[in-house]
């Protein structure tokens, strides 16, 4: 073999070579990229360990507490404002210039005492003038009387004396009647909550002594809708809280009705009569009232257990047959220190007491009792 052709083969073997190394390093690179790569479910930290990944087909776990329905009074709810059973403006009945002013304002004061007293001026003198013409005229008619019975007067002068004496016996009540306005008297027990004529004031007939209240019963005002006027009856039960007393209810009864409604707002006025006999509760007062409309079966929950739609509608999960999530639809019908009273919840239910707030309606959960510690 010539030097040439030696020359030649040893150039094709190189280039062999090389081709063959490219291919082998291409082959070792693409094996390196098909590594699969491994991914972390968190990113640890110092605050909480990495969750253990749940498998999808697990339940939600729940705790619940049975609860069955209980019969329960029914109350309605309602705002409204204590008043007086009765407001009298005490105005006077005849004339005179006011010489006494002993009633205190705001005082309790007894049915027929003095609130206003008048000067008596003539009034007495005058009284005392009828007085005398009545005993003469008794007098006349008994000697009359006794004369006709004697037959020493006809009849008719028995009448006439008669007539006389009845004339002076009225007079004398009239002018009674008239000395009597001058004192101008409560026309009920109540309080005498403002006056309106000084010592020294002259009053005509109509003239106004004072203010007048009757607090006893007291009256608390409410206005209902149409849906629960028909309800509604005198006699029902009813409580009020009245102002910031708290705690403080006072027990009373629905007095009146409104049979037609209020022309502005459509609704009825109610009126609840609390017992006052000190009169210790003024009027004028912001007032919650609860007045029974009935019984029904309710539910003893936690507040804390309620939740609510986009609606604002209450709302109260439970779990049903099967292990699914429910949501009943609630009326909250009463409350008290301990919780509240809803409506609206099968007669007996698993109410979901921890876990409400991640669970929707149709999903299905495993539920504990509460005090299971299996």
């Amino acid at each position: 073999m010539s030097r040439s052709m030696k020359i030649a083969a040893g150039i094709f073997a190189v280039f062999v070579l090389y081709f063959v190394g490219s291919a082998l390093f291409r082959s070792g690179n693409d094996n390196q990229t098909n590594i699969p790569e491994g991914r972390a479910n968190a990113v640890p930290t110092l605050e909480k360990p990495v969750p253990e990944r749940r498998n999808n087909k697990e339940d939600v776990r729940v705790l619940v507490r049975s609860s069955a329905a209980r019969l329960h009074p029914v109350y309605l709810s309602l705002k409204g404002r204590s008043e007086p059973d009765r407001s009298v403006l005490v105005r006077s009945e005849t004339t005179g210039v006011v010489s006494r002013a002993n009633a205190v304002e705001g005082g309790l004061v007894k049915l027929n005492a003095v609130l206003c007293g008048l000067d008596v001026d003539a009034r007495q003198a005058n009284l005392d003038e009828v007085k005398a013409r009545f005993a003469s005229a008794k007098l006349d008619y008994n000697a009359t009387k006794e004369l006709v019975e004697k037959g020493w007067k006809p009849e008719n002068q028995e009448a006439a004396a008669k007539a006389a004496l009845d004339a002076a016996a009225a007079a004398v009540e009239s002018a009674e009647v008239e000395l009597s306005k001058t004192n101008i008297r409560a026309p009920f027990a109540g309080v005498f909550e403002k006056r309106e004529a000084e010592v020294g004031d002259f009053l005509a007939p109509g003239g106004v002594c004072g203010l007048m209240l009757d607090l006893d019963p007291l009256v608390v005002a409410v206005d209902v809708s149409e849906k629960y006027a028909g309800i509604l009856q005198a006699g029902a039960s009813a409580s009020a809280l009245l102002g910031q007393r708290a705690g403080d209810n006072v027990e009373g009864t629905v007095s009146y009705v409104a049979s037609s409604a209020d022309v502005a707002t459509g609704t009825y006025r109610v009126e609840i009569a609390l017992d006052n006999p000190n009169m210790s509760l003024p009027a004028g007062q912001s007032a919650d009232v609860r007045i029974q409309i009935g019984e029904g079966l309710a539910h003893h929950i936690s507040p804390a257990l309620i939740v609510y739609s986009d609606e604002g509608r209450p709302g109260v999960r439970y779990v049903g047959p099967n292990s699914f999530v429910h949501l009943a639809m609630v009326e909250i019908v009463d409350s008290d220190q301990t919780g509240v009273w809803v409506s609206g919840l099968p007669q007996e239910a698993n109410v979901i007491v921890q876990g409400q707030d991640y669970v929707q309606q149709g999903l299905r959960v495993e539920a504990f009792f509460e005090g299971d510690n299996s």
